[in-house]
């Protein structure tokens, strides 16, 4: 199976490295002016009389944002599915002015494909389909 470019799925993992290397650039400094390798959480400068500075927020916004910033670009770049196709080329489309009312009803007729014989496409009243509609002449 092959993997799928998603943005979604881009833009978490550039939000993993952007917070891996935020982390490098923003390590937690300890109080005796060691850097811990930790994330910042109580306990993290226990044995170095505690923290001093954690810029845990700036490692998260950017991770943030580096990972919005690549879902964006990657949403905007990526190719649109393909079209599908709405109407059978077989059946025209009829110009509105020449489909006829129903006889009973007066509601505007929709042309379906017949199912047997001699003709391929027949007159239907969308309310009702009892009502009399005459067959469509052949082309």
């Amino acid at each position: 199976m092959r993997f799928v470019m998603h943005p979604v799925t881009l833009a978490v993992v550039a939000a993993a490295i952007a917070y891996v290397v935020f982390s490098v650039i923003f390590p937690t400094t300890c109080v005796d002016g060691w850097a811990s390798p930790s994330i910042g959480i109580q306990g993290a400068c226990s044995s170095h009389g505690g923290v001093a500075s954690s810029l845990l927020y700036l490692r998260i916004l950017g991770a943030i944002v580096a990972g919005v910033a690549v879902w964006l670009l990657v949403a905007r770049f990526r190719r649109p599915a393909p079209a599908v196709a709405t109407a059978s080329p077989a059946i025209p489309a009829p110009v509105k002015a020449d489909i006829p009312p129903c006889p009973v009803c007066g509601t505007p007729l929709r042309l379906v494909t017949a199912t047997g014989g001699a003709e391929r496409y027949r007159w239907e009243c969308p309310r009702d389909r009892s009502h009399q509609v005459p067959a469509v002449t052949p082309v």
